[in-house]
Order: C-alpha cells, then sequence, then structure tokens
C-alpha cells in the first residue's frame, strides 16, 4: 500500500513538472547558404522562404561584398535602395513563450561609413526598430515574447534607408520555448481518485494494524 501511493504521488508530481507540447521546437529557420546554387546575386528575389515586398535586397557573401567571411551567403536589405522581405508563409502561434533571433550586421558603402536603420516584426504583435553603424561586427539579436493566445502573422525585416548599402541579415530562426501546461481532464481526474482511494485505504489499514496491536498487548 505505501509503496503503491509513494507511485502514484510520484506520477502526479512528474505530471505538473512536464513541460507543455512541443516545447524547445525550431519552428521557422534560414541561414540563406543554399540560395542561389551557394552563388551571391544582386537584386536577388528568388528566395526559397521569403518574398521581397518592398523594394530590392542583395543576397552577398561567399567572397562577393563579403563583409562578414565565414558566414556563408547572407541578404543585404538594400538592392538599388530601401528593401524589405517577409515570410512566404504566415506562421501560426499557439499561446506559449517564443524566441526570435538572427545575426545582425550592415554594409557600409564603398566609403565606410554609411549607417542603416532596421524594423523587425512578428504578425502584427511584435515590432522593434534597431540602429545599425556604418561599421559594426556581426551580432546575435535574440528577443523574447509571450503569447496568450493564438496569433498568425510573418517575420519581417524592412531597411530605413534608401542608398545602396543596407543593414545585413543572416540566421534567422523562430522557436517555441516552452507552452502551457495542460493536464487533460479525462486523465487528470481519475488518477487522482485513485490517489485519494489507495490514502484512505491506508489509513484504514495502519488503523486497524495500530488496534489489533493494542488488543494483542491487553491480551498478554
Amino acid at each position: 500500500m505505501k509503496m503503491l501511493a509513494m507511485t502514484l504521488t510520484v506520477i502526479l508530481y512528474t505530471m505538473l513538472l512536464l513541460p507543455g507540447a512541443g516545447a524547445g521546437v525550431i519552428l521557422f529557420s534560414d541561414n540563406f547558404d543554399t540560395e542561389n546554387g551557394g552563388v551571391a546575386r544582386g537584386r536577388y528575389t528568388n528566395f526559397a522562404k521569403w518574398d521581397v515586398t518592398i523594394g530590392d535586397v542583395d543576397l552577398i557573401g561567399n567572397g562577393v561584398a563579403d563583409f562578414y567571411p565565414g558566414h556563408g551567403l547572407y541578404v543585404d536589405l538594400a538592392g538599388s535602395g530601401r528593401g524589405q522581405i517577409s515570410t512566404k508563409n504566415a506562421l501560426t502561434l499557439e499561446p506559449g513563450t517564443y524566441g526570435l533571433r538572427f545575426l545582425l550586421g550592415n554594409n557600409p558603402g564603398g566609403v565606410g561609413f554609411l549607417g542603416n536603420g532596421i524594423t523587425f516584426t512578428l504578425g502584427d504583435w511584435f515590432q522593434e526598430s534597431l540602429p545599425v553603424p556604418g561599421i559594426t561586427p556581426m551580432v546575435l539579436i535574440s528577443r523574447t515574447f509571450i503569447l496568450t493566445e493564438q496569433k498568425t502573422g510573418r517575420i519581417t525585416f524592412r531597411n530605413h534607408n534608401n542608398h545602396g548599402s543596407g543593414a545585413i541579415i543572416d540566421d534567422v530562426e523562430l522557436e517555441l520555448l516552452s507552452s502551457p501546461i495542460a493536464v487533460p481532464e479525462p486523465v487528470a481526474t481519475p488518477i487522482l481518485l485513485v490517489a485519494v482511494v489507495v490514502c484512505s485505504l491506508r489509513q484504514r489499514f495502519l488503523s486497524r494494524r495500530t488496534l489489533l496491536a493494542g488488543t494483542a498487548a491487553n491480551a498478554r
């Protein structure tokens, strides 16, 4: 009886600690390295996972305008001018905690000082703008947000400045970090009832054993 009660207690406690379904899952990622057969190209539009929704952008790197060697291909958000890209498919996100990450750099232009600004959004519920200095290392931008209801939207990156040297993005990822714990009622209720019954029987067993022990002692 004691072992069974302890086992049920462990099961119930474990259920409460379990993360929600799908936690730690990468929902979207793109490093652009396979675009155009791995070859840089100006005013590129044939992205596998993105649409160019404003102006035009450049696919650079791999030895061509390679401001960040070792990062493969990446996107300059200003081709001949201000550009914007959005994911081809809208992402439907359930309630939970999410992480959006990407690498951010800059094409400083031929004279080495042109700065930019960038706005990145996810649907209509998340938006942030950042300045991008003329000469800057590639840095990781990481943001966390919480949804309390289902949302659907696209990831979008837009360059602010209209000169032909734009902010650079690479290695975009969206991850589900955790989701709400949901214990289904039809499963949880029987387990709780069994636990209550077992504890009740155990208490009766202990009381009866104590009574019998007392009777035996009196009989001596």
